[in-house]
């Protein structure tokens, strides 16, 4: 496996565990955590991007 493959994994596992820190504790630095989990997604859709 790649290091970008790996990288991929893990912003997509942070991403997932922002969202889900997000959505069981609701505060007011959720939409925050919301925010940071699509940025984690978007920079790991770019990297998978760049594979082809």
């Amino acid at each position: 496996m790649t290091d970008r493959a790996e990288e991929i994994r893990y912003l997509r596992r942070k991403a997932r565990q922002f969202r889900e820190l997000a959505g069981k504790y609701q505060t007011e630095i959720s939409p925050k955590l919301y925010e940071i989990a699509l940025e984690l997604e978007q920079r790991a859709n770019e990297l998978e991007q760049q594979k082809d």
